[in-house]
């Protein structure tokens, strides 16, 4: 039987990088609209 320990650490190794970097646009998203609404003024009160 062969050895394919390989392949599922590279699916592990490449899952938690695409995990990571999903996370990591989330967070400069949220940043920027966060940023983007304390410079508006607060026109809808």
């Amino acid at each position: 039987m062969p050895d394919n320990a390989g392949y599922y650490h590279a699916a592990y190794a490449s899952a938690a990088l695409i995990y990571a970097l999903y996370m990591v646009s989330i967070w400069w998203r949220a940043r920027r609209v966060r940023e983007r609404l304390t410079r508006s003024p607060a026109s809808h009160d």
